[in-house]
C-alpha cells in the first residue's frame, strides 16, 4: 500500500516532468464527489 511519502515522491515527479514538457499547473484538494473503493489525496489541474 502507497504512503504518504510514497504519494509525495510520485507528486513530484509528475510535476516536474509536467514542467519538462512546458504544461503548468497546481495541485489542488477538490473531492470529484466518485464513490470508488480508493481514498481520495488531491487533483491536478492544468492552467488554461
Amino acid at each position: 500500500m502507497m504512503n504518504q511519502i510514497d504519494m509525495g515522491i510520485a507528486m513530484c515527479h509528475f510535476e516536474e516532468a509536467a514542467k519538462a514538457n512546458g504544461i503548468t499547473g497546481q495541485f489542488v484538494h477538490r473531492n470529484p464527489g466518485i464513490e470508488t473503493r480508493w481514498e481520495y489525496i488531491i487533483s491536478w489541474k492544468e492552467n488554461q
